[in-house]
């Protein structure tokens, strides 16, 4: 659903989606998230992961739909959050910066970040907006939900 969404500008990004049945270890990520976030996966995307190679980049963007007449919003809602757990150390590169915050986040395996897309009305935090800065050496795993 959400690739209709996200005006997806990347290059050298490659992933795929995992459902919990497809691996116990998909699970048991899922669980985690749930633990740290107090939030449930039952009404969430599958479980993404994601490989960045050399040059891999995502433009700047927002996890949330800035389309309010669309049809999935109805049915599926909107993106509440985001939790992006790395799964491998960059040797150069690769930061997750949101600009508007003036933040960065460098990645490192066994760590995480998490933020809310949406304000308590619902509309989306403009503030969030964030790019995967291009990995120039090395290669950048992670898993998102």
């Amino acid at each position: 659903m959400w690739s209709q969404f996200l005006q997806e500008n990347t290059q050298g990004k490659e992933g795929s989606w995992l459902e919990e049945n497809d691996d116990p270890v998909v699970a048991r990520v899922n669980r985690r998230m749930q633990h740290i976030t107090g939030l449930t996966v039952k009404t969430a995307e599958l479980l993404q992961v994601a490989n960045y190679g050399m040059g891999g980049q995502y433009e700047p963007h927002f996890d949330f739909s800035r389309r309010p007449f669309d049809s999935g919003l109805k049915t599926e809602g909107n993106r509440l959050a985001t939790f992006l757990n790395y799964m491998s150390d960059v040797e150069a590169g690769g930061a997750t910066v949101f600009p508007d915050l003036g933040a960065a986040i460098w990645p490192k395996k066994g760590t995480a970040v998490f933020w809310y897309n949406l304000l308590r009305s619902g509309e989306g935090d403009y503030r969030t907006r964030h790019a995967a800065c291009p990995v120039l050496v090395g290669c950048k795993w992670g898993d998102l939900q």
